[in-house]
């Protein structure tokens, strides 16, 4: 409802009043949004420098909003350090089989479709994103000794 009513608030003063800003920021700062909350209050200081009461609520709300960040990005690298010891991601292999050119020319239309021939391709399992992803060396396909499939 607090939010609502600043809202409407700045709405009808068409953002000129700093305390429609500030009463947005306090209800920011109750929905434990600080980020948002020190924006509205330097919108507030900008209509109404120097006013300490604003000052102090920006700066508390900019203390809190850096430690909600830094406390996120220490969660993530936390959660993706987990997710890479359960993947085993160092002894971790993988198996693609990619199509490759092949050589073979079905000149007496023994075949209904012309099919590419499978090869074992050489690859590692990384870490992108905090996702599992084969990664192609070089992507080269190892065609030699690869068995004919048509």
């Amino acid at each position: 409802a607090a939010f609502r009513a600043a809202n409407e608030a700045l709405r009808l003063s068409g953002g000129r009043s700093a305390k429609a800003w500030y009463r947005r920021g306090c209800a920011f700062e109750r929905m434990r949004d600080p980020r948002n909350a020190a924006r509205d209050f330097d919108e507030a200081l900008l209509r109404s420098p120097g006013d300490k009461e604003i000052t102090r609520r920006r700066d508390a709300a900019k203390e809190k909003a850096s430690g909600v960040a830094e406390n996120m990005y220490y969660a993530r690298y936390k959660e993706l350090d987990a997710e890479e010891r359960r993947l085993e991601l160092a002894s971790r292999r993988g198996l693609l089989l990619k199509a490759a050119d092949d050589a073979y020319r079905d000149e007496s239309h023994q075949f209904a479709l012309a099919q590419p021939v499978a090869a074992l391709v050489e690859a590692t399992l990384e870490e992108v994103d905090g996702r599992p992803r084969l990664v192609v060396d070089g992507d080269r396909v190892a065609a030699e000794g690869a068995p004919y499939l048509h």
